[in-house]
């Protein structure tokens, strides 16, 4: 393709040096990056272009520091023994404080508490298809993800 056309862009000045300064440290320049980025508009059809300086924490990653985790020796708790001590612990709130129809409580604790219920009634359905279906060793998931 041969490059017979150029574009001007108007931009703020801290704007552009703030751009320039983040594209350097990938060894980019800015006719680089707009070549890139309408080259993957026209191939996507859509505008996807993205690229990160900030470290994001991968699957693997997860699963290589689980691990390693269980290599030492952890072996952690079953999703039935969680839920039987939420079950305690409710049942002596209960006890303590009754149970009534309403009760005021934090928002981000309310949706921490409903994710965290979420998290263990998946995690019990693993545990139990596992137990029923049989495990899979951490090659396999690896396998399965293609690492």
């Amino acid at each position: 393709m041969s490059k017979d056309t150029s574009i001007s862009i108007r931009m703020d000045s801290q704007l552009k040096e703030q751009t320039e300064s983040i594209l350097e440290q990938f060894g980019l320049n800015m006719t680089v990056v707009v070549n890139m980025l309408f080259r993957q508009i026209v191939r996507e059809q859509a505008i996807p272009l993205s690229l990160s300086l900030i470290p994001r924490v991968s699957a693997i990653d997860e699963l290589n520091y689980s691990k390693a985790h269980r290599q030492m020796g952890y072996v952690g708790r079953t999703a039935d023994s969680v839920v039987e001590d939420m079950e305690g612990i409710v049942a002596e709130a209960e006890r303590t404080y009754g149970r009534g129809r309403y009760a005021l409580v934090d928002i981000k604790e309310y949706e921490e508490t409903q994710a965290t219920l979420k998290l263990m009634t998946e995690l019990a359905k693993g545990e139990k298809s596992g137990c029923e279906q049989g495990w899979l060793s951490i090659e396999d998931v690896e396998l399965s993800l293609g690492v």
